[in-house]
Order: C-alpha cells, then sequence, then structure tokens
C-alpha cells in the first residue's frame, strides 16, 4: 500500500473517521434543537403578540364605528333630534304629525317636563316623547360604554357641547330622568365637566 498503509489500518481509520462523523452530526442536530427551541418560542410569542394587537386595533375600529352609529342614529329618530333642537335653539318651530307648524319656547319645554303633572295638550306630549327618546339614547350611550363596547373619547364629540346645552336646564333635567329611571343618562352626563359642575339651582327657564 502506498504512503506505508496496510489494508487493516486504512479500515480502522475509515471507521474512525465515519464514526467521528457520526458524533459531529449528532452534536450539530443537538446544538440546532437547543438553539431552535428558544427561537421558536421567540417567533410564537412574536407572533401573539403581534395577533394580540391587530385585535386591540380591530376591537377600537369597531368600537369607534358603534359610537359613530349611536350617534347617527340619534339625529336620524325624529324625536331626539327634535329634542336636541328644543335645547338648542330655543323658541323652533315645529310641525307635530299633520298639524301646523307651532313654537315651543324654553317655558313651554320646561312646563312638559314637570314630573309632577301628565302632559295636558298636544305640544307636551310631543315635547315629552322627544327627550324621552333623547335620554333613552344617553342611556344606550352609557351602557355601552360600562360593557366596553364603545369608549367614553369615542363619543366626547359631539356630545360635550350637548351636555352643556342640557346644564342650562339641569335642575328639569335630573328630575324627569329619575323619573324616568334613567340612571345612566344621568352617569353619561355626570362623565362632562361642563354639565357636572353646573349648578341645577341656576337653570335658565324664563322667557
Amino acid at each position: 500500500m502506498p504512503y506505508g498503509l496496510d489494508l487493516s489500518t486504512l479500515i480502522e481509520n475509515a471507521a474512525t473517521w465515519f464514526a467521528g462523523t457520526k458524533d459531529f452530526w449528532q452534536a450539530a442536530a443537538l446544538c440546532v434543537a437547543t438553539i431552535g427551541g428558544p427561537i421558536t418560542a421567540a417567533l410564537a410569542i412574536l407572533q401573539a403578540w403581534a395577533n394580540r394587537k391587530q385585535r386591540k386595533r380591530d376591537l377600537r375600529w369597531k368600537q369607534a364605528e358603534l359610537a359613530r352609529e349611536l350617534s347617527e342614529e340619534v339625529w336620524k329618530t325624529a324625536y331626539s333630534r327634535c329634542a336636541l333642537e328644543m335645547i338648542d335653539s330655543p323658541g323652533r318651530a315645529f310641525t307635530l304629525r299633520e298639524e301646523k307648524s307651532i313654537v315651543i319656547k324654553e317655558s313651554d319645554m320646561l312646563a312638559a317636563l314637570t314630573v309632577d303633572a301628565e302632559p295636558s295638550d298636544k305640544r307636551s306630549v310631543f315635547i315629552r316623547d322627544s327627550f324621552d327618546e333623547l335620554f333613552y339614547f344617553l342611556e344606550r350611550f352609557e351602557h355601552c360604554i360600562r360593557v366596553g363596547l364603545i369608549t367614553f373619547e369615542d363619543v366626547r364629540f359631539p356630545w360635550e357641547y350637548y351636555a352643556g346645552v342640557l346644564a342650562r336646564y339641569k335642575g328639569t333635567a335630573v328630575q324627569y330622568n329619575r323619573f324616568l329611571h334613567y340612571e345612566r343618562a344621568l352617569a353619561f352626563l355626570d362623565r362632562f365637566d361642563v354639565w357636572r359642575l353646573a349648578s341645577a339651582a341656576q337653570q335658565t327657564g324664563c322667557d
């Protein structure tokens, strides 16, 4: 044999080499498994974090969308829209169903919302129906905030403005909501500083 190696030596060296090679690949496989485990775990954590972040974005979008739809529904509903128009523009004219247009003043509105007496004419009934609908929506806003369907920030605009307008009639509004058992409507209004800091004893109502 060349280089002074006989057949038995060559066979022995080859066996040693193959044995070493097997040990090498076993060690390599163990190393990959050892390193690959944490990498796989890290990738799984990153994926879970990304999925959670996406779900949070989806939830916020759905909350904001629902809040927008609820606010739009107030304006699409005839009675609640009329209630907002009454407090925003006292002395405005309204049409009662098939009858002619009538003017509703602040004194009409406050008299109709007095809980000590039942409404005695169509004007008073119309006013009550309008505010019943409006306060029902405020009740729904507070409920949706409490159960996490929307956030307060989603409805701060435009309701902060209307909370300020309603604050001019806070005493009457508080009594009427309590008469309706709409405690959540009052809780919703209490979220606004302009309402919460207003004094119920200083309400307007003199035409």
